[in-house]
């Protein structure tokens, strides 16, 4: 269902916890809409409601926006939705619904999973098998090989979203969500191969982008000349019954 018509208001965010300069740690996205639902549109008793009869939870909940100058249109959002919560005004027509949705790292928050032992896997076929094992399709993910290959590697149950980041940190790589909705992974070798930048400047005559607030931090507390790392080793010997 389009419902473009009915939008009053929409907020969505995704991506990091927060500021840092280490890999990692993306959140489940959020999303809340406002509509308008004066004539029972959104009400799942209304029978003649899109909605009526239906399963909220897991149905999808896409924002695109059209590019100015062009026809064509992009994905902003995508998500899945977890409640359709309506409000009753004083008159009618002053009547809304909020549409909640939550990305799909929310998925793989709530499940646990335990995983056989695997030999000889890369962080990819890893993080694919734990796909796999929480309901996210080939079409719902992207993941990368991987840079590093485990020699052994399994797991006795526990959150699904803890053993992503045991992976996460140990390819130095980043779990995060696209923007239409899939589970992603790239490995270390991901963006060490893009180049960004950006030219900002503190001239008020000029187009470029503008520095605002600017806090300059000369600090050693994110340089790191030790790492260390515990590895373990096995020694593969005959089986005897006991």
């Amino acid at each position: 269902e389009d419902i473009s018509s009915y939008k009053v208001s929409l907020e969505w965010t995704f991506g990091a916890m927060g500021a840092s300069v280490m890999p990692g740690r993306c959140v489940a996205s959020s999303c809340h809409v406002t509509v308008r639902n004066e004539t029972g549109f959104f009400s799942k008793l209304n029978s003649s409601s899109p909605f009526y009869g239906q399963t909220v939870p897991g149905m999808a909940l896409r924002i695109t926006m059209t590019i100015a100058g062009t026809s064509s249109e992009v994905v902003v959002y995508q998500g899945e939705l977890q409640s359709i919560e309506e409000q009753q005004g004083i008159d009618k027509n002053e009547s809304t619904a909020t549409l909640r949705a939550v990305g799909i790292l929310d998925r793989v928050n709530k499940k646990e999973i335990a995983i056989a032992m695997a030999t000889d896997s890369t962080t990819g076929t890893l993080i694919g098998q734990i796909c796999d094992s929480v309901g996210i399709t080939a079409g719902q993910r992207q993941i990368d090989t991987g840079q590093t290959t485990v020699s052994r590697y399994w797991t006795e149950r526990k959150s699904a979203l803890s053993t992503v980041r045991d992976l996460e940190l140990l390819e130095l790589g980043l779990v995060r969500e696209s923007k239409d909705g899939k589970f992603v992974f790239d490995d270390r070798a991901h963006r060490t191969g893009a180049s960004i930048s950006a030219t900002y400047t503190d001239n008020d005559a000029d187009a470029n982008l503008r520095m605002t607030g600017l806090r300059v931090v000369l600090s050693a507390n994110n340089i790191y000349n030790i790492i260390r790392v515990n590895a373990h080793t096995w020694d593969v010997t005959d089986e005897v019954d006991l």
